[in-house]
């Protein structure tokens, strides 16, 4: 009679212990190692919110990236994604489907997603395995990062009993390249409640609602590929240079651009959203500009509600959005005109606190070959050295000077 023996199961800080055997296979031994390489710990007493910090957040992220609380700008990056966009089709779709439903139960304010892999299981319907599999890849390409890793229920030192804790990942997107051009300041990505999708309607015209046949006039414009799209930084050109008819057509192609980012606006018809758009494009806004206003207010805080869900009117919904840019002088400056005005107030402080720091050295590197300063020098190493000969020895530097 034959018995295995086995080995101890070994534990972390933490109570998440990775069971281990003597005989196991190399790939078990493989997926053991590169789970105790991937645990992220939580501080020792760490309060329970910690996790969702902005220090925890910080410190996971890789340089070059900062957390996305916009969820439809981390879902272009996914889609944009060289590995992904190569898989095949049933794998993409399924791939796409996870990062929407982690999309949907993030955390906005704090770019972070807490949740286990057996309830992402369950939302979506695939295996833990594939979710395993994905959540790996994001990691890899960097478009999440671990904060901590989750652990299951056990008990302290104490005999205490301690809580299970889902593993919080925070969303990930590169930086801007910035260069002061007022053409690529600060890329923006659609208001995370919005969606590229054409949604499609199988009931007859007259059973559909305004709402419906709205959108469905949009997905039939959206396949056309006569449909000329409008560059999201371009502004419409100035009415004084500009013939009627061409400024008209040049309104609608923004306004048509802006349904295609914004899933909600596609229920109202293309004239009435231009009609209210129009003040906004003769004021030399982008359809960026009117996106981000969409999103958030002047001063950067972004609105609490996510999107237009849930309004009864959504002509009602774009006025409360972009009253906070109007005066009754017209609306004020765009977004990205007072992100370039922002990055060259930065640029003239860098450069002025170069030259202050330069002047500081001049006046210390002055002071030190002045005259008085040599002679208080010479006689501090006098009487050092015990003589003036012994001084010279030493510091010759000080005589010859």
């Amino acid at each position: 009679m034959s018995s295995v023996a086995t080995s101890p199961a070994t534990a972390t800080t933490n109570g998440v212990s990775f069971g281990t055997r003597a005989k196991r296979s190399p790939e078990t031994l493989t997926r053991s190692r590169r789970a105790k390489a991937a645990y992220a710990h939580r501080p020792a007493g760490a309060p329970k919110k910690w996790d969702r910090s902005p220090a925890a957040i910080r410190s996971v992220t890789p340089t070059g990236y900062r957390p996305a609380r916009n969820g439809g700008k981390w879902l272009g990056h996914i889609k944009d994604n060289t590995r992904i966009s190569r898989m095949y089709r049933h794998r993409y779709e399924k791939t796409m489907h996870l990062a929407r439903v982690m999309q949907h139960e993030h955390q906005r304010s704090t770019s972070t997603l807490c949740m286990s892999h057996q309830n992402l299981a369950r939302l979506t319907g695939y295996s833990r395995d594939f979710v395993k599999r994905t959540i790996r890849l994001f990691k890899d390409e960097h478009l999440i990062a671990l904060v901590a890793s989750g652990r299951s229920p056990h008990k302290d030192s104490d005999g205490n009993q301690v809580d299970a804790l889902a593993p919080v990942y925070v969303f990930l997107t590169p930086l801007p390249q910035n260069t002061g051009d007022s053409g690529t300041v600060d890329e923006i990505a659609p208001p995370s409640s919005f969606s590229l999708s054409i949604k499609s309607f199988k009931r007859p015209w007259d059973k559909l609602t305004t709402a419906e046949r709205c959108q469905r006039v949009f997905a039939n414009r959206a396949k056309d590929p006569k449909t000329q799209w409008w560059p999201k930084h371009a502004p419409a050109p100035a009415p004084e240079t500009t013939d009627h008819r061409e400024l008209t057509e040049v309104t609608h192609r923004m306004t048509l651009t802006i349904q295609r980012e914004a899933l909600e606006l596609r229920k109202m018809t293309m004239k009435s959203l231009a009609a209210m758009l129009k003040p906004f494009f003769d004021a030399h806004w982008t359809v960026a500009d009117v996106l981000i206003a969409l999103e958030q207010r002047p001063d950067g805080t972004i609105w609490e509600t996510n999107g237009a869900v849930g309004m009864r009117s959504i002509r009602a919904w774009i006025r409360t959005r972009l009253n906070s840019w109007t005066t009754p002088d017209g609306p004020i400056e765009p977004a990205s005109v007072q992100t370039q005005r922002r990055w060259e107030r930065q640029k003239q402080q860098q450069h002025k606190d170069a030259q202050d720091a330069a002047q500081r050295r001049n006046r210390v590197t002055a002071s030190k070959t002045s005259p008085s300063r040599i002679k208080a020098r010479r006689l501090a190493a006098i009487l050092r050295c015990g003589s003036e000969q012994a001084a010279q020895h030493q510091h010759p530097e000080l005589w010859t000077s």
